[in-house]
């Protein structure tokens, strides 16, 4: 441990203290708007991607960014299926 303390220049005290940190509010309130984003992205059988997430959770009446929903979803891995647009022409038919 203390090879590893000099290397980065931190006392071994303050490695200890970090190491036996509360976790920050700002941390709890992301695990609980993961929770939220996740049960979302459930609900919509795995199909919806941040802005639709986003709009959700305006729509639930919570307070929350576009970039911080995106940043949350990467960082569990949730991805919006994407679905690939067709322009068909009119009276052209398929066999």
């Amino acid at each position: 441990m203390s090879l590893l303390c000099k290397w980065f220049q931190v006392s071994r005290s303050g490695y200890y203290d970090w190491c036996h940190r509360d976790v920050s509010p700002r941390e709890l309130e992301d695990r609980q708007l993961t929770a939220k984003i996740v049960s979302i992205y459930r609900d919509s059988r795995e199909v919806y991607g941040s802005p639709r997430i986003h709009q959700s959770l305006k729509n639930e009446g919570v307070a929350v960014g576009k970039k911080r929903v995106e940043r949350l979803m990467q960082a569990h891995g949730l991805q919006g299926r994407v679905v690939k647009v067709t322009c068909r022409q009119p009276g052209l038919k398929r066999f």
